[in-house]
């Protein structure tokens, strides 16, 4: 495994188990990609890290930015998934705090 691989398994705001795929140039235009997930992985990276999931209307969600990296190409477009962290200041404010506790249930399938 190499180093900068590594080095985003270590970081919670890179999960595993998701992969971007950018739309090929023969593909139909109105597609943008193909996204895969592992669902194992996901799990294990919500049961691991419940800080980083949000709720929205009574549920439990994990919210995740799809980026381009910097080295990318239109001939060779590589992405990433992150999670995305950002939080309004108004959220902020009106927002209880996290208990930080994984609910063993949430993600029985």
């Amino acid at each position: 495994m190499s180093e900068q691989k590594k080095e985003l398994n270590a970081n919670p705001d890179y999960p595993d188990g998701i992969f971007f795929f950018p739309r090929k140039a023969n593909e139909v235009e109105w597609k943008f990609g193909k996204l895969i997930f592992y669902p194992e992985d996901i799990i294990d990276f919500c049961k691991k890290h419940p800080d980083k999931l949000i709720e929205y209307k009574g549920r439990k969600q994990l919210k995740l930015d799809i980026c381009r990296k910097k080295e990318s190409t239109p001939e060779n477009p590589e992405t990433y998934a992150k999670v995305d962290t950002w939080v309004s200041e108004r959220a902020q404010e009106t927002a209880p705090a996290n208990s930080g506790g994984a609910d063993d249930d949430m993600f029985a399938l």
